[in-house]
């Protein structure tokens, strides 16, 4: 894929996006079940902790001295080691990115808007539409990401404001009953679903325009700001929902939605949630197929890698409809799997890339 610049305000947009993603539908429901009425509290701590790791990324990319990651990686483990590596991130951004959030899509259209619509044909229509504005370039989808950024905070706002008056702040008393162990759990699922997954702004990292401390502050505010967002509709589900129906509920924002009720006028219009999780999800989705592609394109020393989005679209797809069996799978691998396989990837092997490249350095200054 030809090499596009974007600048620091589209991608702080495009960091806001992606961390709401597909956070919003789940993140809700996570926290109200490891920490009851106290999940609005427990998503602050963990944005607290995720704005620490997102500055850590932050900074550590913009030492990169390559012009990629995948080239700083092959430079420190080597042409052969390095590639393995590569090709483990491109296969875990297409399968555990693109078509988890393929099958989260079809889940969540044919089960609560569109049941009587077939699930691959909704999740076929949805990857055509990431695969045209990819094919478009990265430009493109980041100058769509600054205007779906706005349309994104006045459906926070319009939801905030027709919802609360079905609030009720009982749901959220007593406060402070969560234990250690339940907070820990709540921002450990959080950083693995929103913080740890901006692995797939490794790629586009380089190409934004501006210095070091403009890149660095756009991405961590991004970030905090996404993270607001959550807060925000996880203290507004467990304020209107209660604590107990929030967990239960499989998608508890879009129950929340269904709640708006303004003097029986203003009613049904929770569509309007479905809307939001579909722009931002779309974005997430392009972000991390925008990296599986740019990682093959370098493994595979390709010009241009567009010729590869297409096949890999469809893949995807087909992965999408057999990833996950039932849910009750699904809910095993996102709250047991997924988090310590994401800790592995997006910490672990992070900060031991760093010792690598340090060590070598430091021989390297000793031996002349």
């Amino acid at each position: 894929m030809r090499r596009e610049q974007i600048d620091v305000r589209q991608l702080l947009c495009l960091v806001v996006l992606h961390t709401v993603g597909s956070s919003v539908l789940y993140v809700p429901s996570a926290a109200a079940y490891y920490s009851k009425q106290d999940g609005w509290l427990a998503v602050m701590v963990a944005i607290l902790a995720s704005t620490g790791v997102a500055i850590l990324y932050a900074k550590w990319l913009g030492t990169v001295p390559e012009k990629t990651i995948f080239d700083y990686i092959d430079n420190t483990l080597g042409k052969w080691l390095g590639s393995v590596l590569i090709l483990l991130y491109a296969f875990v951004s297409f399968l555990d990115g693109v078509a988890s959030l393929l099958s989260y899509l079809g889940s969540f259209l044919t089960t609560q808007i569109i049941p009587e619509t077939p699930r691959m044909a909704v999740q076929a229509m949805f990857i055509v539409a990431v695969v045209i504005g990819l094919r478009l370039g990265m430009r493109t989808v980041a100058r769509a990401g600054e205007l779906f950024a706005i349309v994104m905070t006045i459906t926070f706002v319009a939801l905030t404001v027709f919802v609360f008056p079905q609030a009720k702040l009982d749901n959220i008393l007593p406060m402070f009953e969560a234990n250690g162990a339940a907070y820990s759990r709540t921002v450990i699922h959080y950083l693995s679903f929103t913080t740890l997954t901006l692995f797939s702004f490794w790629a586009l990292y380089p190409q934004v325009n501006g210095n070091r401390g403009s890149k660095i502050r756009a991405f961590v505010i991004g970030h905090a700001i996404g993270g607001f967002f959550l807060f925000l509709m996880t203290f507004m589900c467990i304020l209107v929902l209660g604590s107990e129906s929030t967990a239960r509920a499989s998608f508890p924002s879009y129950m929340l939605a269904q709640k708006i009720n303004i003097a029986d006028f203003i009613t049904r219009i929770e569509v309007l949630m479905a809307t939001l999780w579909l722009t931002t999800l779309y974005f997430k989705m392009s972000m991390y197929f925008y990296f599986g592609i740019k990682a093959l394109e370098h493994v595979l020393q390709l010009k241009d890698g567009r010729s590869l989005i297409f096949p890999w679209a469809i893949i995807c797809t087909v992965l999408s409809l057999i990833l996950y069996p039932n849910t009750s799978y699904q809910i095993w691998w996102d709250t047991r799997i997924w988090p310590v396989l994401a800790i592995v990837l997006y910490v672990c092997f992070p900060v031991g890339l760093w010792l690598i490249s340090f060590l070598k350095n430091q021989v390297r200054e000793l031996s002349k």
